[in-house]
């Protein structure tokens, strides 16, 4: 049996532009320069959260997108913050792994960096290392 797999994380702006992102495995490499990239996964986004919300004006905060290899999780914060992780279809408990980042890593590391600004690509290294430590640490990282 094939291990469980984290591939990567996008941390976006609301704006739409990625301040971080994060690469635990990824087998192949993108042909595309990252900034490309962002914006794709992006658009990617924003298509899926216009479709959910055409199928329920509650739309949530959260969902899942499935290919035959991967899926895409997504997660949004009440401040239209958004985080999407790259997993292998049996990784499991994403869901509630992506609100963790955000409670326990980003929040204190980030927001609550007086040196971090708002807005701008995340340089801290603390946040880095705590983020690398929970994702590493989740039952489907391997």
């Amino acid at each position: 049996m094939r291990g469980m797999t984290i591939y990567n994380l996008y941390i976006f702006h609301p704006q739409g532009h990625c301040i971080g992102y994060y690469e635990w495995h990824r087998p192949k490499r993108a042909s595309i320069n990252p900034a490309e990239e962002f914006q794709l996964v992006h658009g990617l986004l924003t298509s899926v959260r216009s479709f959910n919300e055409k199928l329920s004006p509650l739309g949530p905060r959260q969902c899942s997108v499935s290919t035959m290899k991967n899926r895409l999780h997504y997660f949004e914060t009440a401040t239209s913050l958004k985080f999407v992780m790259n997993t292998d279809l049996a990784a499991f408990g994403i869901e509630e792994l992506l609100p963790k980042i955000y409670e326990q890593v980003y929040v204190p590391y980030v927001t609550g960096n007086p040196l971090a600004i708002k807005g701008e690509l995340i340089q801290s290294e603390v946040f880095k290392q705590k983020l690398s430590d929970i994702v590493q640490s989740h039952a489907s990282f391997a």
